[in-house]
């Protein structure tokens, strides 16, 4: 009876202490980060400023603006001077990313969304008559 009694009493406190502490679906838009994507040799270069010391990072990727995944964490990230840089080496047809960025505090945010794709901007028809 008295584990019956301390399991509803841990039940309830916990019950409380979420709805105290609710956790945000919030998405922080990162405003002061510039991410920049180009493509190079058929690769995509994604490339930002460092933030404050001990920010932690990580690359997403969508094919169509909405879902997105990991694909490159801080161990795939290149420092370089005063930037940082991550090579996709086998992009597709329809390429999203976004930066996300955890500073030393926990504060997450995200950068805004980049869309580039390998295709040519111009297509030429040859052969019609």
């Amino acid at each position: 009876m008295r584990t019956l009694i301390s399991f509803f009493f841990i039940l309830i406190f916990t019950s409380l202490q979420i709805l105290a502490n609710p956790i945000s679906n919030e998405i922080h838009k990162d405003e002061e980060t510039i991410l920049s994507v180009e493509m190079k040799d058929k690769k995509v270069w994604v490339s930002w400023e460092k933030s404050p010391e001990g920010t932690y990072y990580e690359i997403e990727y969508s094919t169509n603006g909405k879902d997105f995944e990991t694909i490159a964490t801080g161990e795939d990230i290149t420092s370089m001077g005063q930037g940082l840089y991550f090579v996709d080496n086998k992009p597709g047809i329809e390429n999203y990313y976004r930066l996300m960025s955890i500073t030393p505090e926990g504060e997450i945010t995200y950068s805004e969304v980049i869309y580039i794709s390998p295709l040519p901007l111009e297509l030429t028809l040859e052969g019609l008559k």
